[in-house]
Formats: C-alpha cells, sequence, structure tokens
C-alpha cells in the first residue's frame, strides 16, 4: 500500500453549535491493492483508521491493549 500527506490550511469548519473555527488539516491519501484486502477487512481497517484519527490519545496505549471502534 502506499500513503501521502501533506499539511493544507482549510478555510473554516463549522461546528454543530453554528461558530466557524480555522485550524489547520491534513491531506491524506491511502491505496490499497483490492488483491491483499478483501471488502470485509478494508472496511474495518478504514474504521479503526477514522476512529484513531479521531481519538489520538489511543495510540499512546500499550500495543497489546486492543480499542473498541
Amino acid at each position: 500500500y502506499a500513503t501521502g500527506t501533506r499539511t493544507v490550511r482549510s478555510p473554516g469548519f463549522n461546528a454543530a453549535d453554528g461558530t466557524c473555527t480555522m485550524r489547520e488539516t491534513v491531506e491524506l491519501g491511502l491505496t490499497i491493492d483490492e488483491r491483499l484486502a478483501a471488502g470485509y477487512y478494508y472496511s474495518k481497517s478504514i474504521r479503526l483508521l477514522t476512529h484513531l484519527l479521531e481519538h489520538p490519545e489511543l495510540l499512546d496505549r500499550p500495543i497489546s491493549e486492543e480499542v473498541d471502534y
């Protein structure tokens, strides 16, 4: 698989309360060969990756500790 990142500045994010905030974002590209990853396992991996990106503090846990997502 291949990944690529670059830092970009977003024009703004609208929060649930209606406020607009500026913050830096990272554009992430991910390519996985479907011959190596079946759809079920691919979708679970993407769901886990999304969860970890939304909750980076989980990356500080020991590798032996399972992450619920």
